[in-house]
């Protein structure tokens, strides 16, 4: 397997989405488990708070950071257009680094 630049940048470019997902993850589980534990503590009725954790990966809500996420697809198609020679620049080969951003950008479509 050859391993250049562009493979370095994109393995590093997915563990920084899935490093965000992680902890966006662990974040809502441990408020969940702070207000599920307020709540018991306070002897209130527990039927106001879901019973189960939050699911994993809920979009975000912002408008701000769909316009980015969407933003991130658009750049992610872009570089895979000029690695598949659709589009000729003289930049061609550096298609990865698009694809790069863009998985990072992508990112903020979640919370």
């Amino acid at each position: 397997m050859n391993i250049d630049i562009g493979t370095i940048a994109l393995i590093l470019a997915v563990l920084a989405f899935y490093a965000k997902m992680i902890t966006a993850q662990r974040r809502k589980a441990v408020e969940w488990r702070a207000a599920h534990d307020r709540a018991a503590n306070k002897k209130k009725a527990l039927k106001n708070l879901p019973a189960s954790p939050p699911s994993f990966g809920s979009f975000s809500k912002k408008k701000k950071d769909w316009f980015i996420g969407g933003s991130g697809y658009v750049i992610i198609m872009l570089g895979i257009l000029m690695y598949i020679n659709t589009i000729h620049t003289q930049y061609q080969h550096l298609w990865w680094v698009p694809v790069s951003l863009g998985i990072v950008a992508f990112s903020w479509f979640f919370n």
